[in-house]
């Protein structure tokens, strides 16, 4: 019902309830309270929940005070009446040992008009305002039973951040009763903000009931507080919870060990634990990386004691299978934990119970493909004369043998100035050269300091060929990997939702693993074929896992990644300590934090690896490849070749000879 059907139903429904002043439940203007807080909202939603289609006269004048509020504060007010079935049975609830919990009468500290506002605009930050829930009903038990009944509870989580006001009519209140619901809501619904009021009561009727999860009290956490008017209306901050400090409350989260982001004390190479920033994870998150920093972050700055959830058979993402979630996604979505500490791809995962945090980093899905074959060095050799080079020099070669004509004459054979132009090429004298004439001999001259140049150029080229390892060209784009014919072993597809005719293509190609056992990246080394991993991940793998005893890689990242992604980290829907968290996450961003967790960590780790590997080598007699004829097979190629080539100049000389 919207707020103009509202404002006609209202006057006729109420009747001589309005206009006369024998109401039942006379007040000091109920909303006045809540003034301020409404005042920062876009709209109200009121529900009024009853055992009977008409809604007792307490209801009626409760209604009545926020009738008169949209007056006040033209607000966009919506109305919603329950009917609850009398014979519905309130099912066990199992509450916390009631006298563990700590009953007293609020008081505010003094504080200026000015610094109550600035508190209460901060708490307002962190809550969802833009909307009030009030629920109006005779007693706690009839709202019990309306939360039993209803048929998408999601509609509580997904509101559980807003201010939440109970006004109910009954005129007997128990403070106990009012703790179990309060209780109930903070511990299945992680609703925090919740107003209790009791307008029609003769004793509470100027109180004010809270409940504040973190306060530590001798009896362990939680107190319920109990506030006069007066106070609410000079300190309205009050009402709201504090989660810039919540008193060092245990928050339950998960939180499993996945290199590089989240790695255990005993994983970790040993030199980072001497760091001073990060001396608390091991009495707070345990785990090094992006993710423990993060958390141990967190916890600072909000004040909470982290309880890690440990469960071997949930430690990873987890997905939704035929509709039900696993993993740690499960967890979350069940509630079992308050945060899933492992920083995640923001994608769907259709299916309610979780919301995305903050975004933490970002990452991109890339493919993997073994690396390409070393080039032999015969091979490498020939490599050298490809190109501008062959051909810029050898017509410098031929217009050195024409000035050579000019300068030596006619009477010297051509094969004579050829064979002293290729002699004094590769730095060999093979006849004298009489070049009578000055230009003749500066021109000389000057081609002798040109091989030189050459010749000290090949020969340190040809060092680079020996003393170097040269692969064949990798694949380096997606088209390139659609023209190998390599298949790609993984669990994942990310090419089947895009459109594009090579993504099609690609999305083909993805089979499962031959072994369920190796990650994509293992598959892809052990089986030859293509995998799919995360860049950050791959990167760090490749340096100390999937490389040889030299360093060199075995597997190469296509740099044309298919897929980038955001990282953050997931709560149940509707947790009140997500806009806190949203607000550090941002902090950390901001002051770059997050990049530098992340490189301590992957620093520390290639330093460790490299450090491993040269004690390998250190410690190994014979650990340099020794220098074989087989390196030196190109030359004997091109001496294969001018032994032919002589031998068929040698023989058409005989020809000729013979011919003639």
């Amino acid at each position: 019902m919207n707020l103009i059907t509202f404002l006609h139903l209202l006057p006729m429904a109420l009747g001589k309830i309005i206009f006369q002043d024998n109401r039942e439940c006379t007040s000091f203007k109920n909303y006045e309270i809540y003034i301020k807080h409404f005042v920062m909202c876009k709209q109200i939603d009121v529900t009024t929940i009853s055992y009977h289609k008409n809604p007792s006269h307490g209801l009626m004048d409760l209604l009545k005070e926020f009738y008169e509020m949209n007056f006040v504060l033209n607000k966009a007010t919506w109305l919603h009446h329950r009917i609850i079935k009398s014979n519905i049975k309130i099912e066990t609830i199992h509450y916390p040992t009631l006298d563990k919990v700590t009953i007293v009468n609020g008081t505010a500290t003094s504080l200026s008009s000015n610094e109550a506002d600035a508190i209460f605009k901060e708490k307002m930050n962190f809550i969802d305002f833009d909307m009030v829930r009030i629920y109006i009903a005779e007693n706690f038990k009839m709202f019990l039973r309306y939360s039993q009944t209803m048929v998408n509870p999601n509609r509580f989580f997904k509101s559980a951040r807003c201010l939440k006001v109970f006004l109910f009519s009954s005129k007997n209140v128990k403070i106990k009763q009012v703790q179990k619901l309060l209780i109930h809501l903070w511990k299945k619904y992680s609703i925090l903000n919740i107003i209790v009021h009791f307008p029609c009561s003769s004793e509470y009727k100027e109180f004010i009931i809270t409940y504040n999860p973190f306060k530590a009290t001798e009896n362990g956490y939680g107190q319920v507080n109990v506030y006069h008017y007066s106070i609410i209306l000079k300190y309205p901050h009050i009402l709201l919870n504090n989660l810039k400090n919540i008193n060092g409350y245990p928050l339950k989260i998960s939180l499993f060990e996945r290199s590089p982001t989240a790695i255990s004390s005993d994983n970790v190479p040993w030199f980072i634990k001497d760091w001073k920033i990060y001396d608390k994870i091991p009495t707070t998150s345990k785990y090094y990386g992006l993710d423990g920093a993060a958390m141990l972050t967190l916890s600072q700055m909000m004040n909470f004691t982290i309880d890690i959830f440990n469960d071997s058979r949930e430690d990873s993402y987890g997905n939704v299978i035929n509709g039900s979630p696993t993993k740690t996604l499960k967890l979350i979505i069940n509630r079992s934990v308050d945060l899933q500490g492992n920083s995640r791809f923001m994608q769907p995962y259709n299916v309610n119970g979780y919301e995305f945090t903050y975004i933490l980093s970002h990452d991109e899905m890339c493919i993997i493909v073994p690396k390409a074959g070393i080039m032999p060095t015969w091979l490498r050799t020939m490599d050298i004369f490809r190109g501008k080079l062959l051909g810029v020099t050898f017509l410098l070669l031929i217009a050195c043998v024409v000035f050579n004509k000019l300068f030596r004459g006619q009477n010297v054979p051509l094969g004579i100035l050829i064979l002293e132009i290729y002699g004094s090429f590769l730095t060999q004298a093979v006849t004298e050269n009489s070049n009578k004439s000055l230009a003749g001999r500066f021109f000389f001259g000057s081609f002798l300091m040109y091989c030189i140049v050459i010749s000290t150029l090949l020969s340190a080229t040809l060092l680079s060929v020996y003393s170097t390892t040269v692969h064949f060209p990798d694949i380096n784009t997606m088209e390139d990997f659609n023209r190998s014919g390599l298949r790609i072993q993984s669990s994942i597809n990310p090419f089947k939702e895009v459109p594009s005719p090579i993504y099609q293509s690609l999305a083909a190609k993805v089979q499962s693993k031959h072994n369920p056992d190796l990650s994509s990246i293992e598959s892809a080394l052990a089986y030859k074929t293509g995998g799919l991993e995360r860049l950050t991940d791959s990167n760090i793998k490749i340096e100390t896992e999937f490389s040889d005893k030299d360093g060199a890689p075995l597997l190469h990242i296509v740099p044309e990644c298919p897929n980038r992604y955001f990282l953050s980290f997931i709560v149940p829907t509707g947790s009140p300590y997500l806009k806190i968290i949203n607000h550090i996450m941002i902090w950390i961003n901001e002051m770059g934090l997050n990049d530098k967790w992340y490189k301590d960590i992957t620093r520390a780790i290639f330093y460790e690896a490299k450090g491993n590997r040269l004690k390998i080598t250190s410690e190994s007699k014979d650990s340099r490849e020794k220098f074989s004829m087989d390196d030196a097979k190109s030359v004997f190629i091109f001496w294969i070749f001018g032994l032919f080539a002589a031998l068929v100049v040698f023989i058409l000389e005989l020809c000729v000879v013979f011919c003639i």
